[in-house]
């Protein structure tokens, strides 16, 4: 008996052992479970009826191995030892054996269970008696079957303590034993690294199959982008009989991501149901430095749960990341996305470049206009040059759009002293941009270029130029085409040759403004910095004042001959109105002053009183101004644009109390003017504001008639 009880507990050791190997490997003890059951036995049947067995007693120890594909499942390895009372006598029971646990947890305190097993027994007399005839022998093995079902309560994650019965049959024939079984069950769980570390969570790899994952080239400089709009898809599959819950996928790529980016939860996959969902990431800049392409491992986290217990899939997959100037055109506003405003570079340029030529505006022009001119000026004067890329020119891979184009940060641009079109609008959009310029993308067939809004709105604008058709209206704003690859001919040239591009292209013109575009695909800024471009402010000034004069002689010498001529016919109020307008917006003062005075010869004309007035106001004397808008205002108590100029002359003449009835009209005739005005009503900053040179000359309205 003692070699045999041997044989059976080495037979144990060593299927548990082959068990746990198989179940647990890579898992060190991570969800096994300890069972152990002090069990009573009532026999049943010819146990009780001709083998007078009586109530037994014993207790069975089991070690319990989850299956990873099917985690309620695991494989048990059993060993028990029991005695059965017979009369004066026992049997010792011993049984060892393999089978199989179906637990189920329905809440997370509560598990209810079931099991099946079968191995081998061996049963033996405590010592001969003349009452057990039957076992004269003394000794007995062979098979046994056993099958029950538990109820449990969980007071702990790693212990549970309940109830089992279960159904007991030693085979032979005759048979044994046959009993049923009451046990109070305790059961000792070993936690995996996951559920150690407090969520809870068991490694699956089967329950939900990835049937798909379709990853898209990561552009390094749309990073941003890629936290609102799909990196890719994965299209996810639950495999198992039972509904999962609360699903969610996260992503990341450990070199560009401070962390993982979950995916929206979905409530519910049923059983054999597939859902295709997108995927995200939030990249950092660091992915900025990446100039040349490279492959690196994205991480796929699934979690979810099945009953109450929740579990965790992982998968790896490989992402491209693209150089970080690469672009494709299938979009042409993703080209926003390489103007850096705010790059410190840029920001030296264009603040120097207009410092430069501060002394130099003229003040009867649009501001905006100036200061593009003297950008433009400045980008040339350091040398820069159309270049077109042999590997990748626009005009061929703008055909394209899936090719893989390269466009030059500015940075770049401004270190390299030239560049492609796409290049060259980049750097010019972002010099304007950096001082409060909107800037536009235009893209013709096989060309890109830009163009700038004014100061003045476009009803404005187009009274002042004597080409207004070289202007692009769009609702209340005045555009500027600038051709940036013309860089020999000044900016006049380079206005005049985008404008005529703009026409001829027609319908097939795209127009893309920067700040629109940059809500899909924001701006990014560069690591580091490159030194500061050495600007010749005396040159600069001397080329600004040049093309300045000739842009203003320019466009009084188109318009002037006929506007003279209407003067010497008769010499209307109004020919004299019409003729000192055009020498006031373009900052003549002097000339203007005398045409509107002439105009008033014959007596107060409104139109010649708001004007002059105005040139007297732009000119400092602001009483002066002051004193021509009453008398128009005695006249015209209801023109919009009177009131706005009377309410700011009155204003800057300290007469607050007139402005502000002035101004009050003014809400009441015309409250979107009125809005350029509230200053009027406010004080502080606002009140600063008023003495602005700029902001006086942004509020000049003009009377035409």
């Amino acid at each position: 008996m003692n070699k045999a009880k041997t044989r059976l507990f080495s037979a144990l050791l060593v299927g548990s052992c082959l068990v746990g190997s198989v179940s647990a490997q890579g898992k060190g003890l991570g969800g096994m479970r300890l069972v152990a059951d002090p069990e009573l036995l009532m026999p049943i049947g010819d146990s009780a009826s001709v083998a007078y067995f009586e109530l037994g007693y014993g207790g069975r120890l089991g070690v319990d191995f989850p299956l990873p594909p099917l985690p309620a499942l695991a494989i048990r390895t059993e060993a028990a030892y029991s005695i059965l009372p017979l009369a004066d006598t026992s049997i010792s029971l011993i049984r060892g054996g393999l089978g199989a646990t179906l637990t189920l947890q329905p809440l997370s305190w509560l598990e209810l269970g079931a099991d099946l097993s079968g191995g081998y027994f061996y049963g033996s007399l405590t010592n001969a008696s003349a009452y057990a005839p039957a076992y004269s022998d003394q000794s007995q093995g062979g098979g046994y079957a056993s099958g029950g079902l538990s109820f449990s309560i969980k007071p702990l994650r790693t212990f549970s303590l309940g109830l089992e019965l279960h159904y007991l049959q030693c085979l032979g024939d005759p048979s044994l034993y046959t009993g049923l079984g009451a046990s109070l069950s305790a059961k000792l769980s070993f936690l995996s690294k996951e559920e150690a570390s407090g969520t809870g969570e068991v490694l699956d790899s089967r329950s939900l199959k990835i049937e798909k994952l379709d990853l898209s080239d990561v552009f390094p400089v749309y990073y941003s982008y890629y936290a609102d709009h799909p990196l890719g898809t994965v299209t996810i599959s639950n495999t198992t009989k039972s509904p999962i819950k609360d699903l969610r996928l996260s992503v990341e790529v450990k070199q560009f991501m401070e962390g993982p980016r979950e995916t929206a939860p979905i409530p519910l996959l049923k059983s054999g149901e597939s859902r295709t969902v997108e995927l995200s990431a939030l990249f950092t800049d660091s992915i900025l430095s990446v100039t040349e392409g490279s492959k690196v491992a994205l991480s796929l986290v699934a979690r979810y749960k099945v009953g109450e217990r929740p579990y965790r899939d992982e998968s790896a997959a490989d992402l491209k990341i693209l150089y970080r100037n690469a672009i494709s055109w299938d979009d042409d506003r993703r080209v926003a996305a390489f103007v850096t405003a705010k790059d410190p570079g840029v920001l030296a340029l264009s603040k120097n470049a207009l410092s430069a030529i501060r002394g130099s505006l003229n003040p009867g022009i649009d501001d905006f206009l100036q200061e593009a001119a003297a950008i433009h000026e400045a980008v040339s004067l350091l040398g820069m040059n159309y270049v077109i890329d042999p590997k990748t020119p626009y005009a061929d891979f703008s055909k394209t759009p899936s090719a893989l184009d390269f466009v030059q940060f500015p940075r770049e641009t401004l270190r390299y002293k030239g560049g492609d079109c796409d290049d060259l609008s980049v750097l010019t959009c972002a010099l304007l941009e950096s001082v409060g310029i909107e800037t536009a993308f235009i893209t013709i067939p096989g060309h890109i270029y830009m163009a700038f809004a004014l100061k003045s709105d476009s009803s404005q604008a187009k009274a002042a130029f004597s080409r207004p058709e070289d202007l692009i209206i769009r609702g209340d704003k005045a555009w500027v085409p600038l051709e940036i690859t013309d860089r020999k001919g000044g900016f006049a040239a380079a206005w005049r040759t985008g404008a005529q591009e703009w026409r001829d292209a027609g319908a097939k013109a795209s127009f893309l403004p920067v700040h629109e575009s940059w809500k899909t695909f924001s701006a990014v800024g560069l690591p580091g910095n490159d030194p500061d471009q050495a600007l010749d402010a005396q040159a600069l000034a001397k080329t600004f004042k040049a093309s300045l004069s000739a842009f203003v002689a320019e466009e009084i010498g188109a318009r002037e001959p006929t506007l003279k001529a209407a003067v010497q016919n008769g010499g209307k109020p109004r020919a004299y109105n019409n003729l000192g307008l055009l020498y006031a917006r373009f900052g003549d003062f002097a000339k203007a002053a005398t045409q509107f005075e002439s105009a008033l010869k014959g007596g107060d004309y409104v139109p010649a009183l708001i004007n002059l007035g105005t040139v007297k106001r732009l000119a400092g004397d602001s009483g002066a101004a002051l004193s021509l808008f009453r008398r128009a205002y005695d006249l015209e108590p209801s023109n919009a644009k009177l009131l706005a100029s009377y309410a700011g002359a009155a204003y800057e003449a300290k007469a607050k109390d007139e402005a502000r009835k002035i101004y009050g009209e003014l809400s009441g005739l015309s409250p979107d003017l009125a809005k350029a005005y509230s200053y009027i009503a406010g004080s502080g900053e606002d009140a600063s504001r008023a003495s602005d040179a700029g902001a006086m000359q942004g509020s000049a309205l003009w009377e035409e008639r």
